[in-house]
């Protein structure tokens, strides 16, 4: 099961992506005990890393491990003739990071920090299927209180594929979009949670399936008025 966060897109240098990666892993520490024995995998010596449970190593001397390094790419430094990563390095691309939470077996990918416009993302990916409603509806809100989103969903390759549309959200199972007012489109009972800055909705009591036909045009209904709403 994969949550799929829109970020807010900040721009940021390689040493300030770090940071900012490093404040979120250090929250969601606080979340619950899944959230716990961090690594990624150390491609200059091709073997798994494992950061301290203090995150003391979570810093410059690795910032190598924190950042996917992409040689194709020409980076942006205070010195313009200089094209590779370094710590001031800026990206068109922004950076990116994949960590493994070894107690869970939870998957963290996040996407940030482009100077261009391409698309920030934050990704949990879950082992198990058959998380509750409740647990993704705090996670879900429990984030929203750290990080600036946009978006989230929940949702299926197999419902994605039916509900699909060029330029539009979404909308799976579970549900945020950073408009409080997109309420007054929800039926009552599937309305979970009005935060501070949105509101956290689903369109059914369980994952939805493709050939749900009557989930399938809800969901296609709701993504319609959501991006009406976008264009105001």
């Amino acid at each position: 099961m994969k949550i799929d966060f829109t970020l807010e897109k900040i721009e940021l240098t390689a040493k300030d992506y770090l940071k900012y990666v490093k404040d979120i892993i250090i929250y969601l520490k606080s979340y619950d005990d899944n959230f716990n024995e961090l690594s990624t995998w150390d491609e200059k010596n091709k073997k798994e890393f494992s950061f301290e449970n203090d995150l003391s190593n979570f810093d410059l001397k690795n910032l190598d491990k924190v950042v996917i390094i992409n040689n194709n790419i020409a980076y942006k430094n205070p010195d313009p003739s200089d094209k590779k990563f370094a710590k001031n390095s800026k990206s068109w691309a922004g950076f990116n990071s994949s960590f493994t939470y070894k107690n869970s077996n939870i998957i963290l990918n996040i996407f940030q920090g482009s100077y261009d416009n391409m698309p920030c993302k934050l990704e949990l990916i879950f082992n198990d299927n058959n998380l509750s409603e409740n647990y993704i509806v705090d996670l879900i809100y429990f984030i929203s209180e750290k990080i600036n989103i946009s978006f989230v969903n929940v949702i299926t390759t197999n419902f994605f594929l039916r509900v699909r549309q060029k330029g539009k959200k979404s909308i799976g199972w579970i549900n945020y979009v950073s408009n409080k007012d997109f309420s007054k489109y929800l039926y009552e009972n599937e309305v979970k949670k009005i935060t501070d800055n949105g509101v956290i909705f689903k369109i059914s009591d369980k994952m939805p399936l493709d050939t749900d036909e009557e989930l399938v045009n809800r969901s296609i209904q709701l993504a319609n008025e959501l991006a009406r709403q976008s264009k105001k």
